[in-house]
């Protein structure tokens, strides 16, 4: 007997932008959130850079077929645009490099841990 498993799944494709999905990301990242939270407190010049932090939960993905979670921290717009030069490093006046933060790195490690 010959079975014929249909490509795309249609119960996957459905899961990705149904509600159990939606959910599951929330979920994920205000856990993210709450990780950069405390790993940025550690070093974080103002509570304006913690605060600077924000979270969605969209449609979205290379295709738009499922739900994505995005974890943005700082930027111009921002309260705290210097949040940006701290995570990622920056060039202060001649030949002194601030070293990049990384936690946003450390985040996903702790994550990729707990699983």
């Amino acid at each position: 007997m010959q079975t014929t498993i249909p490509y795309p799944s249609p119960f996957i494709t459905s899961w990705l932008v149904g509600d159990e999905c939606r959910d599951l990301m929330q979920s994920e990242i205000l856990r993210a959130l709450a990780l950069w939270k405390l790993t940025a407190a550690a070093h974080a010049r103002t509570g304006r850079e913690l605060g600077s932090a924000r979270t969605s939960v969209r449609i979205g993905g290379v295709h738009g077929d499922r739900y994505v979670a995005e974890l943005l921290v700082g930027g111009a717009d921002s309260a705290a645009p210097y949040t940006l030069s701290d995570q990622f490093g920056a060039f202060r006046r001649a030949r002194h490099f601030q070293a990049p933060a990384r936690d946003l790195n450390k985040v996903l490690d702790l994550m990729a841990a707990a699983t």
